[in-house]
């Protein structure tokens, strides 16, 4: 593979289901998730390794309905598969489930850039 490689990692779950998304996502069902990052986890491990991630987005869903090791867990899933350079590491989130634990959580994890729903 050459040039630039980005990831995109798919976080299903959600508080509630938005009249406008047009997403595949899950509510009420937060206890899957770490059954879910499992199989992710597996499938990340299956890959082809590329070119190191310059870019890694986590979308959903709403990735912070789910609990920051478990993204840490995927990030270091595609760090030891596919190696990173230096990359943004950007989450969706809405602003009701952010605090200083869980910013200070999702730091630790890697992530770098947030992209905050209205």
């Amino acid at each position: 593979m050459s040039g630039p490689a980005a990831a995109y990692l798919h976080l299903p779950f959600c508080a509630r289901l938005c009249p406008y998304c047009d997403f595949a996502v899950v509510t009420g069902r937060t206890g899957e998730a770490e059954r879910y990052v499992a199989a992710v986890e597996r499938e990340i491990a299956e890959d082809a390794p590329g070119a190191p991630l310059e870019a890694v987005f986590i979308g959903g869903g709403t990735p912070t309905a789910v609990a920051p090791e478990l993204i840490a867990r995927l990030l270091d899933a595609l760090e030891r598969r596919h190696g990173f350079a230096r990359p943004e590491i950007s989450l969706e989130s809405n602003p009701e489930h952010l605090d200083v634990p869980l910013l200070e959580a999702l730091v630790t994890a890697g992530v770098n850039r947030l992209s905050i729903g209205a």
